[in-house]
Parts: structure tokens; C-alpha cells; sequence
């Protein structure tokens, strides 16, 4: 599969685009298809009364002429704007109404000369930081916001009802902003931290735009303008308004704005759209679909097929295999989900009788997005998969923590996203059921410091949290100290390339971890491991294992051992839940310590990130090799008494909230810490907020040269009391581990050994491999090994044949389905849903699951239902990825 060298063609583009007055193809208006119910009918009739009751030279009047601008200050009241035409110089903000330039007068003014020759004032008043509010400016961007959504209503009610006075209004506002939109000048920021301000020489700056601050998002609502113009346009009223103004409106409208306003967003690409970072940025499928809808409605389906194109080049350049965009569920539902509107906007789209595309030598004839994207669907698949279970989406790098009930499920089973790097082990139904996350993916974009995270949901609820996304405390909440993981040597792991540049660009010097081992959850017992030595380069071994272990249909626990090996300061963190109030509680003595865990002790409130940016600082972000600035931020700080094993408790302060035990077994000789730290979520974004929401926090903590640290902890959760009767740590060794936990006459034995010829055994029970668990009951025997060839408890005996990795023949991408080829005969225990691991010659490792098997004489083959995601053949010892991040190996 070959991708498109989109750079190069969009000089080409650009000059097609913009040469003289190209001809508009005839559409057929309307070319979108609305329904609305009674109820949505009556929604939008009321949505528009207001504007219906205005007169009509009322009606354009209280169009705001100038174009609203931004900086840096926040309003003082936070909150969602609303504006209404009857009131027309208030806004309401929450509770409050009320005119801004009366509760917040001017003390100063800006002046500009716009492109028509128009001079603007901006009357502003300094925020603490002296940066500018525009008070008038909030309710004139309000008021635009009010038009735009009134004029696309009313165009679906006119297409509903026929109501001649709906698509007349609409007319009006649309004709209004053609009027206003030449005269806009560009404002924005010189840089993504860079300063505010208006441009008037090319190349305009990426962080600016003509009608918003950011050119990909420049369109939205020009595009919801355009939609409303289809709409009406079978009426008629464009041209007698037309004439009844004497203004050629057609052409104001379908050249002097939206096609203007599409050529100018052309040109920022072929100013900034240089690099494969900036054609595939998370923003850009807004941009492509605002160019179809205008495309389409104004017959310019170069703008189709140019958005068609650089769609196609996000899915196929920064998609993953396993459907995934990398940067964060967040970031990924925002570009799938705007590639999949632009995709809608397309279904059955046909190119004018003749057309064929100069730039993708293709047409198109009834448009179907499942054959021109078909990555679209796996990557929908992924939003489906990755929320926990009450519908909350994995909080993973940059992503909101807010609560999506529609996404809730009632069962849930173990998931993995093998390209993007997270492993998700779950079991159980309704209020029994758990999971537990441990992600390893690399830095590309948004990413957090987070190698080897582990998460926790169980019990109904979030119980280990990080804190996601947010503009407050981001350096706080992006660092490994904000997360549940070892930090080593006091400081922050790698993210991006240690000798610069991009992971986008450069993928294969991509940082992050590797999946070792994944046994996803079957009868009750699952694992997975993963290594990230290359977060800290100052470490050999930096390796976690987490197993989930069901002791019975309520209860299940989940083993965790982190290996760490190098660096001269270990701290093993844990971070108790970031959406309630809780404590946490040691059963081990503890006196207080410090008012924070910073060398001085003392506490240190960070610098928030809005004020970073009025600043033009980039000092909230730890620097690699830096003691971190958070260790400051972690505060009333006390320290527990003795030696350990330890157990602590993180507990709500409600009745009905989940409990958390911890179980720390080893080792017994670390430094253990707890205080707190701002939770920040519940503070949504209101910085005033912040400090009120503390979570707690924990460390144990271990220092000395060339260290080598081996953690051994236990996670209960617990519905209401502790179920777990004991939890012993029986054997701690270079060989391996052995853990026993007990619950009334339930006891499960759990095996880790570092190497698969190792033999451990206890108790009449024993285990030749890595990983294994013996659960016994009054009444059962279970027994659970991965990565093994022995097992035994009592007479009970099970036995596997020992595999070597099998070397690759040959893999194809293609149409009726991946497939891999090795080398060997492929054992009849492995089975059709079973999972491989290929590893790479650089190390570089993916779990695939596996499909039909064909045993031949010398050769399997072995097709890959998942995608596959790699061509290559052993005859020249070269292979390729097909999907991001599309490293070649030889």
C-alpha cells in the first residue's frame, strides 16, 4: 500500500484551486437529507422563535460585524456563554445576566484596520497577568455562535415544512456574513505558546485564522453555513433577495466566502501542512469535512476529493493496525470521529457526469465509506472497547475523565490494543465486574510520562487513577510522579527520541514499552507483562507483570510485581482515586514527616499552565535526567514505622464507597511515604477549584548505587469490608515468587519466575514455567499456566510441550485477509483465538491473535482476523509495516 506524498500535490491544488473564476458545477440542492420528529421539530421551531419574532432589519443588525478575538486571560466568570436576541446587549453566564462592559468596564482599547479598509476598536480591560479581556468580545462571539446554529435550523425546519419565512431568514444571516466575512482580519497566536495578535502578511502563523484562532478549525461554522445555503436554495430566495438588494448573492456567497474561505485554508497547507506531524494533526478531519460540505453544496468537487484525500492519509499514515489513532482515546474519538462526519457527508456522492480529479486521478460514483475507509470501522470498533465499565473512557494520556453513562456495559472481558500498547485484563458481570489496565505505548503526541501504568476499576468504581487530561496543573498531571508506576532517580520518564526530532517522524526511535506476555482472563485467572527499559535509559530491567485472580464469582485480586534494575532512587507509586474523597490508612505506625516530599520539604503549588502560556514558559514540564519540580506537591507528607510486609487501606468516606487494600510484601526494607496531592479532576477545569480537591498518595521508596528493586504488592478491592483472610509472600528469590492468598476456604497459589526453565514449587503444588495459579476450594481444583510446561497439585498433573519461537516465512496484507506464514510445524495445542507475540528484529514486539491455522509439512500459515499490518518475506530478510508507525525491518 503506497501512501500519498500529500505535500507535493498541494502547490498543485492550491493553483487549481485559485486560478480565476473557476466554474461551479450544477448541484442538485439539496443534496443532504433531513428528518425530524415531532420532538425535534417542535425543539427547533422554539430555538428559532426568537429570531422569528425580530424584524428583518433587526434580525441583521445584531449580526455582530467584527470579528471576536481572544488572548491568553480567562473571563472572570467561567462557564458557557449564552446569548439571546431579545436581550441583545446581555449575556448569561451560569446564573448570572448581565451587559460585560458594565460589570467588567473597559479601561483601555485596541484599534486595527481590517482588509476591506474597516477600522475595529476592542475595548479590553488586564487580567491580573496585565493580558487583555474583551468583554464585548464574549457576547459578539456568543451571538455569532447564536446565528450560525439558527441559520442551519432554520434551514432543516424550511426543508421540513416548506415554510417560506424560515429559508428567507436564514438568507438574510447568510447573506449578512458574506457581506462581513471579507473584512475579517487574521488574529491568533504567533506560536502554540506564542503571543496574541493580528497578521496581515503571508504566511499567517498555524495558530491563527480568519474566522477562528486555529486555521483547521477555521471552517465549522462556515461549513453549518453552507449546509443551511443547500437547504434553501431549492427556494428561490437567494435570488430574489438578491435582487430585492441588488447584490449578486449567489456569487457573494458561493465565491466571495465559502470558496474564499476554502482557498485560504489551502494556502495555510501548503504553509504549514509540510511534514507528516502537521497533515495528519488531530484537527485536520475538521477541516476536511467542512471542505466537503462546501464542496459539495457550491459544486467543487476539487474540494471533495482534496478532503478525500488527506483523509485517506490520516487513516492510512497515523492509524494503527488495531484501529487505533495513538495519541489518546480522547484525542482519537475527536479524529475518527471527524473522519467518519466527513465520510457521512460523502455516502453516495456522485462527481459531476465527467469529472474525473487532477490531483487523485479518480471519481467517485455513489460514495461508500466502508470501501473507500474501511479503517474507519475497526477504529469505531476501538471506541466501543476502551471505556471501563461504567462507560468512563480509559483515562490514558490526554484524555478528559468524564463520565459517559451510554457506554456503560454489564459484562466485561479481557481486550488488548496490541499496536497502541495497552493491555486490559477483565472478568465478571454487572456489580462484580473488574479490570485491570497496564500500558505501554510510545510517545506519539499528548502522550504522559506513563510507561507500565497500572490502572484499576472494580466494585462499580475507579480505584488507582491517574489524572488525564486538563490546563491546569499539566505538568503534574502529564509526569510519572502522577502516575502508578516506579519513578526511578526522582524524575520523569523518556517520551520522544533522546536524540530530538519527532516519534512522528521518526518512529522507529519511538519510546515507550514492549508487551512481553498477554493470557488474557479464562476461568478467572490472566496476565500480562510488559517491559519499558527505554523510558529510563538508566535502567537494564524496568519490567511489570499484573495477574487477576478470581478467588470466587464476588471477589477477585490482582497480583502486581514491578522489576526495576539500575538508576539510584526507586519510588513505587500509588495513587488512590481522583473522583471522590478518600484516605488512606497504613495498619504499620506512621508520624508525620515533612509538609511535602520536596528536598526542602516544603509544599510547592505549582505554576498553573494558563499562566505558563501568558508567560511564554515551558517550565511545568519536568525535563528528562531533572529531579522532578512535584515532589513539592505532594503534601503533609508522614512516614510509616518499621519494616515491611505492609498494608494500607484507600478508603471513600461514604458507607457505599469501594475500599482499596493494598498488600505491599516487598521489599521489606523500603521507605515508605504518604500524603496528598490535588486530585484536579473534580475541580473541572476551575482553577479557583484546584487546591480544594486533594487525593491520597503513596511511595515506597528505595536508594543506594546500581539498585535492583523487585516489587511484590497485592491490590483487594473490596465492595464493602476486606475479604482477603491472609496474603503471604512464601517464597522471594532470584528463581521466582510465590504467593499465597486465602479467603475463608478458598486459597489460590500464584507462581512469577523470570526464566520458563525455572521450577518453584510449595506445599505438594509446583510449577515448571513463568506464570502460574492453583486455586482450591472445598469442592474444586483450578489450575492456570502461561509460559509453562509443568504443573502440579496433589495427583492433579498438566503438562505442555516447551515452544521455541518460530521463525517468519513470509506475512501479506490483502483484501481477503492477513496472513502470516512460519516456519515449523505449529503444536496442536495452539488453537484458532489463541494469541502469538512477533517479535521484531530490533526488539520491537505485537501481540496477534491468531485465525485459521494451515498445518503443512514444512510450514503454518496463520491468518490474522485482527489485521495483521505486515508484508515482508525471509527471501531478502526485509519487512514492512502498512499501518502506523510503519517502521521497516531488516
Amino acid at each position: 500500500m503506497d501512501i500519498p506524498v500529500h505535500a507535493s500535490i498541494l502547490g498543485l491544488l492550491l493553483l487549481v484551486t485559485l486560478a480565476g473564476a473557476q466554474e461551479l458545477a450544477d448541484v442538485s440542492h439539496p443534496w443532504q437529507q433531513v428528518d425530524l420528529d415531532e420532538a425535534a421539530l417542535s425543539r427547533a421551531r422554539r430555538s428559532v422563535a426568537p429570531f422569528i419574532e425580530l424584524d428583518e432589519q433587526q434580525l441583521v443588525d445584531l449580526i455582530p460585524a467584527r470579528k471576536p478575538i481572544y488572548s491568553w486571560a480567562k473571563f472572570p466568570i467561567p462557564g458557557t456563554v449564552s446569548w439571546d436576541p431579545p436581550k441583545p446587549q446581555q449575556i448569561t453566564i451560569g446564573s448570572e445576566t448581565f451587559i460585560p462592559e458594565e460589570r467588567f468596564p473597559a479601561t483601555d482599547s485596541l484599534e486595527h484596520t481590517g482588509p476591506d479598509g474597516t477600522l475595529w476598536t476592542y475595548e479590553f480591560f488586564p487580567d491580573a497577568n496585565g493580558e487583555p479581556i474583551y468583554p464585548t468580545c464574549v457576547r459578539d462571539a456568543a451571538a455569532r455562535d447564536r446565528y450560525v446554529e439558527a441559520a442551519l435550523s432554520m434551514g432543516r425546519l424550511y426543508q421540513v415544512t416548506g415554510e417560506i419565512d424560515y429559508a428567507r431568514r436564514a438568507a438574510l444571516i447568510i447573506a449578512r456574513f458574506a457581506q462581513v466575512y471579507p473584512g475579517y482580519p487574521i488574529h491568533g497566536r504567533t506560536s502554540s505558546r506564542g503571543r496574541y495578535k493580528f497578521f496581515e502578511t503571508e504566511p499567517y502563523p498555524y495558530t491563527s485564522g480568519k474566522w477562528a484562532q486555529w486555521y483547521p478549525v477555521d471552517m465549522p461554522d462556515t461549513e453549518k453555513l453552507a449546509m443551511a445555503y443547500d437547504l434553501i436554495h431549492p427556494s428561490g430566495i437567494i435570488e430574489q433577495l438578491g435582487i430585492e438588494l441588488g447584490r449578486d448573492l449567489r456569487r457573494e456567497i458561493e465565491l466571495g466566502f465559502f470558496a474564499d474561505h476554502v482557498g485560504l485554508i489551502l494556502k495555510y497547507d501548503t504553509w504549514h501542512a509540510t511534514n507528516l506531524a502537521m497533515r495528519t494533526h488531530n484537527l485536520h478531519p475538521s477541516k476536511c469535512r467542512s471542505m466537503i460540505a462546501i464542496g459539495r453544496t457550491i459544486g467543487r468537487p476539487d474540494f471533495v476529493h482534496y478532503a478525500c484525500m488527506n483523509m485517506q492519509e490520516i487513516l492510512d499514515a497515523r492509524f494503527m493496525v488495531d484501529g487505533v489513532f495513538p495519541e489518546s482515546p480522547d484525542y482519537h474519538a475527536q479524529t475518527a470521529g471527524g473522519l467518519l462526519s466527513g465520510a457521512l457527508l460523502l455516502q453516495g456522492y456522485t462527481d459531476p457526469p465527467g469529472y474525473t480529479d487532477q490531483l487523485s486521478g479518480k471519481r467517485f460514483d455513489n460514495f461508500d465509506r466502508d470501501v473507500e475507509f474501511p479503517m474507519l470501522r475497526r477504529a469505531y470498533e476501538y471506541l466501543d472497547d476502551c471505556p471501563y465499565p461504567d462507560g468512563m473512557r480509559m483515562v490514558v494520556h490526554d484524555t478528559w475523565p468524564r463520565h459517559r453513562p451510554e457506554n456503560a456495559r454489564t459484562r466485561t472481558t479481557s481486550r488488548l490494543f496490541p499496536a497502541f500498547g495497552h493491555a486490559v485484563l477483565g472478568l465478571g458481570e454487572h456489580a462484580q465486574q473488574a479490570e485491570a489496565h497496564l500500558h505501554y505505548s510510545k510517545g506519539f503526541g499528548h502522550e504522559h510520562n506513563d510507561t507500565l501504568n497500572l490502572a484499576l476499576w472494580a466494585c462499580g468504581e475507579e480505584l488507582l487513577s491517574e489524572l488525564g487530561y486538563t490546563y491546569t496543573y499539566r505538568g503534574w498531571a502529564t509526569g510519572s510522579l502522577g502516575h502508578n508506576l516506579v519513578v526511578v532517580n526522582g524524575g520523569n520518564q523518556l517520551t520522544q527520541p533522546r536524540e530530538g526530532g519527532s516519534s512522528i517522524e521518526n518512529p522507529s526511535a519511538a519510546v515507550g514499552g514492549e508487551l512481553v506476555t498477554w493470557f488474557p482472563v479464562h476461568d478467572g485467572f490472566g496476565l500480562v507483562e510488559a517491559t519499558g527499559a527505554d523510558a529510563y535509559p538508566a535502567c537494564s530491567i524496568y519490567r511489570r507483570a499484573v495477574m487477576l485472580v478470581a478467588l470466587d464469582e464476588q471477589h477477585t485480586a490482582c497480583v502486581d510485581i514491578f522489576e526495576v534494575a539500575g538508576g539510584s532512587q526507586h519510588d513505587w507509586m500509588a495513587h488512590g482515586s481522583a473522583e471522590k474523597d478518600q484516605t488512606l490508612a497504613f495498619t504499620a505506625p506512621s508520624a508525620p514527616f515533612a509538609d511535602s516530599l520536596a528536598e526542602d520539604g516544603r509544599i510547592h503549588i505549582p505554576m498553573d499552565t494558563q499562566e505558563q502560556q501568558v508567560r511564554g514558559l515551558l517550565t511545568e514540564f519536568d525535563r528528562y535526567g531533572q529531579q522532578s519540580q512535584y515532589w513539592g506537591n505532594i503534601r503533609h507528607v508522614s512516614k510509616v514505622s518499621g519494616l515491611g510486609p505492609w498494608q494500607a487501606t484507600f478508603a471513600g468516606l461514604q458507607p457505599s464507597d469501594a475500599k482499596l487494600r493494598l498488600h505491599l510484601l516487598a521489599p521489606t526494607d523500603c521507605e515508605v511515604y504518604f500524603g496528598e496531592a490535588p486530585s484536579i479532576r473534580r475541580a473541572r477545569e476551575h482553577l479557583p477549584d484546584i487546591e480544594k480537591y486533594m487525593m491520597p498518595i503513596m511511595t515506597a521508596r528505595r536508594t543506594g548505587e546500581s539498585l535492583t528493586s523487585r516489587y511484590v504488592a497485592v491490590w483487594e478491592p473490596c465492595s464493602a469490608e476486606p475479604w482477603l483472610d491472609q496474603v503471604e509472600l512464601l517464597h522471594d528469590g532470584p528463581d521466582g515468587l510465590v504467593i499465597r492468598m486465602s479467603a475463608g476456604d478458598t486459597i489460590a497459589t500464584v507462581f512469577w519466575a523470570p526464566d520458563a526453565a525455572t521450577t518453584l514449587a510449595t506445599d505438594g503444588i509446583s510449577l515448571t514455567g513463568r506464570f502460574g495459579c492453583v486455586r482450591t476450594s472445598a469442592n474444586a481444583l483450578r489450575m492456570s499456566a502461561c509460559e509453562a510446561t509443568r504443573m502440579v497439585s496433589g495427583a492433579t498433573e498438566i503438562t505442555a510441550e516447551a515452544l521455541e519461537p518460530f521463525p517468519l516465512v513470509s506475512a501479506e496484507v490483502a483484501d481477503a485477509g492477513d496472513r502470516l506464514i512460519v516456519a515449523g510445524h505449529l503444536p496442536d495445542q495452539i488453537e484458532p483465538g489463541g494469541w502469538g507475540i512477533l517479535l521484531h528484529p530490533g526488539g520491537q514486539t505485537r501481540a496477534i491473535r491468531l485465525g485459521e491455522i494451515t498445518r503443512n509439512a514444512d510450514t503454518t500459515s496463520i491468518t490474522c482476523p485482527d489485521g495483521l499490518g505486515l508484508v515482508g518475506s525471509n527471501a531478502d530478510n526485509h519487512w514492512r509495516e502498512t499501518c502506523f508507525p510503519m517502521r521497516t525491518f531488516d
